[in-house]
């Protein structure tokens, strides 16, 4: 049974804690399938504490489709164009990234506290190898709750690969009974 957009449910939130506590590691890393409720159940986990972060918010434009994404400081009102659809496909800013998005994560390096969240990482990321050395050092620094897509890029399966992360795939979870 695969998670709702709307809310993850409660049995999942608990799953997804016992067995991220039982499991010794640092950082948890959440994928699954477009569409699994990798976001939703971050923000379940989160539970309206304020977690220093980022977030990638997703423009639609006229026809329904991914115009533009952005990347945005969670709770926070700044935020940078990270991603253009051009002839059909989202194209990432590289300037952008190397820019604005580096100056985000610094932030969240840098906020107190222990745990930071990340929603999330994929393609787009991969433009820019200074931006993809900031996420390094954040997880070194801090542990990380994060959503990530299972794009195949070197950087993701770098992550998945990581011996202090936890990595919890949404497409093969069930419900308990």
């Amino acid at each position: 049974m695969r998670p709702t957009r709307q809310a993850a449910p409660k049995w999942l939130k608990a799953y997804t804690i016992r067995t991220f506590q039982r499991s010794g590691r640092k950082s948890l890393l959440i994928t699954g399938a477009k569409g699994a409720g990798k976001s939703t159940l971050l923000e379940a986990l989160i539970d309206d504490v304020s977690l220093p972060g980022v977030l990638s918010e997703v423009e639609r434009g006229a026809d329904g489709l991914p115009a533009r994404v952005w990347l945005r400081e969670r709770g926070g009102g700044r935020r940078c164009l990270i991603g253009v659809r051009d002839t059909g496909a989202m194209r990432p800013c590289k300037e952008v990234f190397d820019a604005g998005g580096i100056a985000l994560l610094q932030a969240v390096r840098h906020a107190p506290g222990a745990w930071a969240a990340v929603d999330e990482i994929g393609f787009l990321e991969a433009c820019s190898p200074p931006y993809l050395d900031e996420l390094r050092m954040l997880f070194e620094q801090k542990r990380v709750l994060a959503a990530v897509r299972k794009d195949g890029t070197p950087f993701l399966q770098e992550l998945f690969a990581r011996s202090d992360c936890f990595v919890l795939d949404l497409d093969g979870v069930e419900e308990e009974a």
